[in-house]
C-alpha cells in the first residue's frame, strides 16, 4: 500500500509531461476546489493539476473537455480540463442555494440545491450557464441521477423524489419513495434506484414504473451510506466511517455484504473503474481499493488531500 501526502494544497509541478494514455480523476476538495490525479498506475498516483473554486466543492461531474462542479454556496462551477495540468475556470452560474451534487446529460446539467431542490441548467454554452428550469422538491436536495426524460433525487428525509425532465423548462414531479433514512445519494441502472439511504444502509427500488417506485430490496450496510456506485452486479457503498461496503445485488431482492475495508475515514463518495474502487474518504482525502476480488478488497493507495467529497471521470 501507497500514503501520499500532498497537504500543500493547489501546488502542482509545472513541468510535468502528461502521457496521451494517462488516466485521470477529478476530486472535489470543499474549501480548496478540484484535483486532477493521474491514475494510470492506480498503486502509484500523481496529483497533476488543481483549481481553486471559490467556493466549496461538494461535487464533481466530468463530461467532455469539462468538469461541472457543484461548488456549495458559489453554485456551478464550470472547467475546462482539456489539459489536465491546467485547468481553467470558464463558467459560473449562482444557484442561490447550496450546490451538492450535479449530472450532466446532453446539453443540461442538473443541480441538487439542497433547499432549493432541482436545479436545470442549460449548458450548451459553457462559458455562458443559464437556469432553464427548477422544481421544489420538498425536502433537501443532495444527490441527482439523470437516465432518459427522469432525474432521480436523493432527497434526505423526503427519501426518492422521481421528476420527468423531458421538458426542462418545465420539469414535473412524477413519482416519490419514502425510504425511511436519510436518502443522499442515487444510482439508477436499468430498471433500478439504488439509494444510498444513511443509517438506513442500502435501498432498491423498482422503477420499472417511474410514477410508482416501490422498495424491492434492503440492507443494513452499519454505518451511514453516503456515497453508491454500481457495477456489473455489485452495489460499492461509501458507507461513511464504516468505509468501503461491497453488496451482491444480482438478486435486487436480496442483496448480501460481500466485501468490506475500513478506509480509515469517512467515506462519503465513489467512482468505479477497471477493477478499483476510488473512495472519497473526507479528511482522510482519496482512497484507492484493488476490488477485482469483490470480496476481498485491498487498500493500494492512500493520497492526502484535505478533504475529499466526491470522485468522477
Amino acid at each position: 500500500m501507497i500514503f501520499l501526502a500532498f497537504l500543500e494544497g493547489c501546488l502542482t509541478n509545472a513541468n510535468q509531461q502528461i502521457e496521451s494514455s494517462a488516466k485521470y480523476i477529478y476530486a472535489a476538495g470543499y474549501s480548496k476546489g478540484i484535483f486532477v490525479i493521474d491514475v494510470t498506475d492506480p498503486v502509484n498516483p500523481k496529483k497533476v493539476g488543481c483549481l481553486d473554486t471559490k467556493g466549496s466543492a461538494w461535487g464533481i461531474y466530468i463530461s467532455g473537455e469539462y468538469a461541472y462542479v457543484a461548488d456549495g454556496y458559489n453554485g456551478l462551477v464550470i472547467v475546462d480540463i482539456s489539459d489536465p495540468t491546467n485547468p481553467k475556470k470558464v463558467g459560473h452560474l449562482d444557484t442561490y442555494d447550496l450546490a451538492r451534487e450535479v449530472y450532466v446529460l446532453g446539453e443540461c446539467a442538473y443541480v441538487a440545491n439542497y433547499e432549493s431542490g432541482l436545479v436545470i441548467v442549460d449548458i450548451s454554452d459553457p462559458a455562458n450557464p443559464k437556469k432553464v428550469g427548477y422544481l421544489d422538491t420538498d425536502n433537501i436536495a443532495g444527490g441527482v441521477y439523470v437516465s432518459g426524460k427522469y432525474a432521480y433525487v436523493a432527497n434526505y428525509e423526503n427519501g426518492l423524489v422521481i421528476v420527468d425532465i423531458s421538458d426542462p423548462t418545465n420539469p414535473k414531479k412524477v413519482g416519490h419513495l419514502d425510504t425511511n433514512g436519510f436518502a443522499g445519494e442515487v444510482y439508477v441502472l436499468g430498471e433500478c434506484a439504488y439509494v444510498a439511504d444513511g443509517s438506513n444502509g442500502l435501498v432498491i427500488v423498482d422503477i420499472s414504473d417511474p410514477a410508482n417506485p416501490k422498495k424491492v430490496g434492503y440492507l443494513d450496510t452499519e454505518g451511514s451510506a453516503c456515497g453508491i456506485y454500481v457495477l456489473e452486479g455489485y452495489a460499492y457503498v461509501a458507507d461513511g466511517y464504516n468505509g468501503l461496503v461491497i453488496v451482491d445485488i444480482s438478486d435486487p431482492t436480496n442483496p448480501k455484504k460481500v466485501g468490506y475495508l475500513d478506509t480509515e475515514g469517512s467515506a462519503c463518495g465513489i467512482y468505479v473503474l477497471e477493477g478499483y474502487a476510488y473512495v472519497a474518504d473526507d479528511s482522510n482525502g482519496l482512497v484507492i481499493v484493488d476490488i477485482s476480488d469483490p470480496t476481498n478488497p485491498t487498500l493500494v493507495a492512500n493520497m492526502m488531500l484535505f478533504s475529499v467529497l466526491d470522485i468522477s471521470m
